[in-house]
């Protein structure tokens, strides 16, 4: 029997002055990064399990300065 989680990717963008947001987020709901590209422009690709995925989603839309979106 093998299980697995279902998993749902996001793409979270935010400025370099932003960041300390996205990693205190990142570090309080303990989401798994995928991909991360830290420049100027900071790009994280984050898997979140589905049950999860609205409170993550929400809480990063609330923070001004950071967007997130669905990967496809």
């Amino acid at each position: 029997i093998i299980e697995k989680t279902i998993d749902i990717n996001y793409l979270v963008r935010c400025e370099y002055k932003d960041l300390n947001k996205l990693m205190r987020v990142i570090k309080e709901k303990n989401l798994n990064v995928v991909q991360q590209k830290m420049e100027l422009d900071c790009k994280f690709e984050i898997a979140v399990r589905l049950q999860e995925a609205e409170d993550v989603f929400q809480a990063f839309d609330l923070i001004y300065g950071i967007e997130i979106t669905e990967k496809e």
